[in-house]
């Protein structure tokens, strides 16, 4: 059976130890106490954090978005190359790059979450798989529009990354605990428009 080891946790192996090139490429999820857990993940596979941070999460092969693709494309060239090499390092750096940015705005939201009261639950909160969904076409409008007044009066987002479809989801979970329009309310806060695009803590 073919399957891509870029996210889908449910197709790793199930015993130790993993292939460092494998590992690395799964959509990762951190044990917290939280409605999101995705079970049939959680309950057979171990826990890890997301490293790749997909913009279109239930893009299991990672072509739709072009940063995807981009991410993608970048991890099979360095694995094509003989680990320790030039060629292998310089992609090897370029993909801490675009992940450590991404990451940098995943922490920017825990942190306002943390902020609302959500630190027990922040973490799941964030998890996005290929398997989250936005529930109903009027959250996913409002979420949307929700983003795009984040985007457009915050500066939580870094160098112009703004992931939609991963953080709408989070958005809609949000909506429904009818926490949404406080979280925008605390990034415009914590992260004014003005503030300096290189400050990615």
């Amino acid at each position: 059976m073919e399957y891509c080891l870029c996210c889908p946790a449910r197709y790793r192996p199930t015993t130790p130890p993993y292939e460092s090139t494998a590992e690395e490429r799964q959509a990762l999820i951190s044990p917290v106490r939280s409605p999101y857990y995705v079970d049939d993940i959680l309950t057979n596979q171990p826990m890890y954090d997301n490293e790749n941070l997909w913009s279109e999460p239930g893009d299991i092969t990672h072509m739709e978005a072009d940063d995807d693709r981009r991410l993608y494309n970048i991890i099979q060239k360095r694995d094509n190359e003989t680990p320790g090499s030039q060629e292998w390092m310089d992609f090897d750096i370029e993909i801490s790059k675009i992940r450590s940015l991404r990451l940098a705005i995943r922490q920017r939201w825990k942190k306002t979450l943390d902020q609302l009261g959500f630190s027990d639950d922040s973490q799941a909160l964030l998890v996005v798989t290929s398997s989250s969904e936005v529930k109903t076409l009027g959250s996913a409008q409002r979420a949307h529009q929700l983003h795009d007044e984040l985007v457009t009066q915050t500066s939580i987002f870094l160098e112009d990354v703004t992931q939609p479809q991963r953080y709408t989801i989070i958005l809609d979970r949000l909506l429904d605990l009818d926490a949404a329009e406080n979280f925008v309310r605390m990034a415009k806060k914590m992260y004014p428009k003005n503030i300096e695009r290189d400050d990615i803590t």
